[in-house]
């Protein structure tokens, strides 16, 4: 992987991975999960199923099993796989992945969750406990810092955010308005509407960087620090501060770098 940094002008080459290998990061019951039993989908002999929580951030997974698997839905996470008591195998498939086949932690038993994480290899997992906030902000080009991170530029009028579950803390800065701070408590996705209200700004705005993030083959999400900001090819101000910047495509390891 060849970068090239100066100043805070950035270039990202990422190089394809043709077969790709899943990571099953952890498979185990979660006997305090009462989904199963509130869902109570049953198989066709009347037997209630067993549900297998899958949280991933591999796109378009397919699954399989000995018994056959009684249903699939989709979820924020990952997919809920609905499977019949006595199931031992759950076979995991995926465009440009070589397929693999993960024994269940026991024999599946009927009204019970148990909960599988899966990334590629070489890839960060998508946590179970991280949650999604969208900004639904009344300006444009308005700068948004998440902690003591430095600010990031939203696109448009939108901001989006993958953070943990607890309190996180947002900042919300445009020249010619105060500043916004907002302390939330993040449990479930949630979508905020912030208004800025004219005024001076307790940190200046001026004097932005660019940063430009190019990627072979183009189509790649960009990630600055954690807030989604678009795909590449991308161009966009930015104040002076650290940032880490990610690179994500479907078939391909991401790329992640820090810089000043």
């Amino acid at each position: 992987m060849k970068n090239l940094l100066t100043a805070l002008l950035l270039f990202g080459t990422a190089f394809p991975v043709l077969a790709q290998e899943f990571d099953v990061r952890s498979f185990a019951a979660d006997p305090q999960d009462l989904r199963a039993r509130m869902a109570d989908r049953r198989t066709v002999n009347d037997e209630r199923c067993a549900v297998v929580v899958v949280t991933t951030n591999i796109p378009n997974m397919q699954f399989n099993s000995d018994i056959g698997i009684v249903d699939v839905e989709h979820t924020d996470d990952g997919y809920e796989l609905f499977v019949a008591p006595r199931e031992r195998r759950i076979k995991l498939m995926a465009t440009g992945f070589l397929s693999l086949d993960v024994q269940m932690p026991e024999p599946a038993k009927a009204l019970t969750v148990y909960k599988m994480t899966v990334a590629s290899k070489g890839q960060k997992a998508q946590s179970a406990d991280v949650v999604r906030v969208t900004f639904r902000i009344s300006e444009e080009a308005v700068y948004v810092r998440h902690g003591s991170g430095a600010p990031v530029m939203a696109p448009g009028r939108n901001a989006t955010y993958d953070v943990p579950r607890g309190t996180q803390q947002f900042t919300f800065i445009k020249e010619g308005f105060q500043e916004e701070v907002l302390d939330i408590e993040v449990s479930e996705p949630r979508a905020f509407d912030i208004t800025l209200k004219p005024g001076a700004p307790e940190n200046s705005v001026k004097l932005p960087g660019f940063v430009i993030a190019t990627s072979e083959p183009a189509g790649a999400e960009v990630f600055l620090n954690d807030q989604r900001v678009g795909q590449t090819p991308y161009q966009g101000r930015q104040l002076p501060g650290s940032y880490t910047l990610v690179l994500r495509n479907h078939l391909y390891h991401d790329h992640s770098q820090s810089f000043e």
